[in-house]
Formats: C-alpha cells, sequence, structure tokens
C-alpha cells in the first residue's frame, strides 16, 4: 500500500503549492520535426496497433493476458516544458521538479483482459520524451468499468472517495507494460489521506 497524508484541510492551496512547471503547447502535424528529434508519425509507426501480453491480477494465481489496442485520434501536440518558480518557499523551493519536453499523441487505447475483469476504451494523451517510449496516466471511478472488476467491500470501507488509478507504458522494445491501482481517499478530523493498493499489473519489463 501507498499512503499520502494530504494535510489539514483549512490549508489553503498556494500555501502547501511547491515546484511545477511551466508547460506551453503547440499543434503539430503528423510529420512535422521537433526538437527532440522525432515526430509524432515516428512515434506512432511503433506505438499504433494490437500488443497481447500477460496480466497478473493481485491476489489471484489464474492466467490471463491483456489485449492493449493503441489508435491515433489525430491530435499531434508538442509541449515545451519550464521549471515555474515556487509559491511555498523555504524546503520546497529545494525540492526541485524535472519538467521534461515532449511530443503529445492524442489516442484511443482498448483494454481489455481475457477473463473479463477489464474491456475498457480510454480517450488518452501517450507522452513521449524519447522516440522508443510513450507514458499516459488517467483515472477512472469505479462505476466506469465496463469490465467484471470490482474490490473487495474491506478493500474501500471507510473511504470517501475510491477510484481506479493506470499507468500506462509503451516501450518500442519491451512492448506495452503498467499497473492499476485502487485508489482511496478518506478523512480522519481534519486530515485527510489518500493510499493506493495495487490491483493488477502487465507486460514485461520497464522502460
Amino acid at each position: 500500500m501507498i499512503l499520502l497524508l494530504l494535510g489539514c484541510l483549512d490549508e489553503t492551496k498556494d500555501e502547501a503549492s511547491g515546484p511545477s512547471c511551466d508547460r506551453t503547447e503547440t499543434s503539430l502535424t503528423l510529420d512535422e520535426s521537433t526538437p527532440l528529434g522525432f515526430s509524432a508519425g515516428e512515434l506512432l509507426t511503433w506505438l499504433e496497433g494490437t500488443d497481447v501480453v500477460p496480466f497478473t491480477l493481485t491476489g489471484d494465481s489464474a492466467d490471463r493476458d491483456v489485449e492493449i489496442v493503441v489508435a491515433r485520434d489525430g491530435v499531434y501536440t508538442w509541449v515545451d516544458q519550464e521549471e515555474a518558480p515556487s509559491t511555498g518557499g523555504g524546503m520546497e523551493s529545494a525540492i526541485g521538479v524535472i519538467c521534461e519536453d515532449s511530443v503529445e499523441v492524442g489516442a484511443t487505447v482498448g483494454f481489455t483482459t481475457s477473463t473479463g475483469e477489464f474491456a475498457e476504451s480510454w480517450a488518452v494523451t501517450l507522452a513521449a520524451s524519447a522516440s522508443g517510449a510513450a507514458r499516459a496516466y488517467l483515472d477512472v471511478a469505479l462505476d466506469e468499468v465496463e469490465g467484471s472488476y470490482a474490490p473487495e467491500a474491506s478493500a474501500i470501507e471507510g473511504c470517501d472517495e475510491t477510484g481506479l488509478s493506470f499507468t500506462l507504458a509503451f516501450a518500442e522494445v519491451a512492448g506495452p507494460n503498467g499497473e492499476a491501482y485502487l485508489r482511496c481517499e478518506a478523512t480522519h478530523g481534519d486530515t485527510a489521506s489518500m493510499s493506493q493498493d495495487l490491483v493488477g499489473s502487465w507486460g514485461g519489463g520497464t522502460e
């Protein structure tokens, strides 16, 4: 389990904010060159298509696969990022933040497990800072899951809000991989917390 304490509820967002990135977006054509040395089209030559990889559901030893289908939606963006000044001051300003430029492609990702837990179709933005790797992150409400997956009642007991968080990673050499977490947000007195428990993982090694 990953547990984050979010602090007192009366603390303002400005007081808690730390380093962030200033983001500038520029529309691209499919084959337009970028400062990273590759175009959206070159990224899609290996990213688009269908892969089937092993899927492990936490706590279940049954063998299953997940079919992942990536299809472009025609939106391509160059993203320039620069570190923005911290508004928090003190220790926060020394933490630092990584602001990477990237090529982003809009896509529809199909995500279907062979045993029916997930049968999803998501509109996502896949971001790549190198020509052979891309990522997307998304949160999905439990009542929006199209497959049969549902957490045990004990896993969400005491949660004010729940959902699933997915990390979708793609590597030209290793193929797709990633993880899904069950997210629980709760309030205890004046303190808010957020915990994440691993639900499942898929694919081979990381990028």
